[in-house]
C-alpha cells in the first residue's frame, strides 16, 4: 500500500491549485483555481516529507492535563437527549409522541431542566451497546443531542 505523498500539496502553499482541470475549448488551456483553504493533519505518526514541506507545518501537541475533577463535575450537571433514540424507544413501547418539530420547539422552553444547546456528544448508550454486542452493526460513537442543565 502506498502512503500519502505530502509533496503533492506543496503547490497549494504558493496559492496554486492542487488539481487542475482542462477547459472545453479548442486550445490547451487549463483551469487552476487558487487554493484558499487550510489543511489539518491529524495523526500520531510523524510526517515524512522534504524540509520545505515540513517547514510549512505547524505542530500542535495536546494532552489531558487540562481536564480535572472540576470539568468532570460540570459535565455531570448536564443531560443529553438524542431525539432519534427517544422516538425509537417510544415506538418500541407503543407510546404516542408529538411530531419531532413540536418536540424540538417545546424542549427549548423546558422549565424543569434548562435547555442549553444542540450539540454532538459522546454516546454512553451506543458505547455500551457496541461493547455488549460486538458482532452487531456498530452504532456511532457520537450523536447529536439536545443538552440540558440539571
Amino acid at each position: 500500500m502506498r502512503g500519502f505523498d505530502w509533496e503533492e500539496l506543496k503547490t497549494a502553499y504558493n496559492g496554486r491549485s492542487v488539481p487542475s482541470r482542462g477547459l472545453r475549448n479548442s486550445g490547451n488551456e487549463t483551469y487552476e483555481p487558487p487554493f484558499r483553504g487550510a489543511l489539518v493533519i491529524a495523526q500520531n505518526a510523524d510526517v515524512s516529507a522534504s524540509n520545505p514541506m515540513l517547514e510549512r507545518i505547524i505542530h500542535l501537541y495536546t494532552d489531558r492535563s487540562g481536564q480535572n475533577a472540576q470539568t468532570k463535575a460540570a459535565a455531570e450537571q448536564l443531560i443529553a437527549v438524542n431525539l432519534n433514540h427517544f422516538i425509537q424507544l417510544a415506538t418500541e413501547r407503543r407510546q404516542q409522541i408529538p411530531p419531532v418539530s413540536d418536540l424540538k420547539r417545546v424542549l427549548k422552553t423546558s422549565r424543569t431542566y434548562k435547555f442549553i444547546e444542540v450539540r454532538t456528544v459522546n454516546s454512553a448508550i451506543n458505547a455500551k451497546f457496541n461493547r455488549r454486542y460486538p458482532a452487531a452493526p456498530r452504532r456511532p460513537a457520537t450523536v447529536k443531542c439536545c443538552v440540558f442543565q440539571r
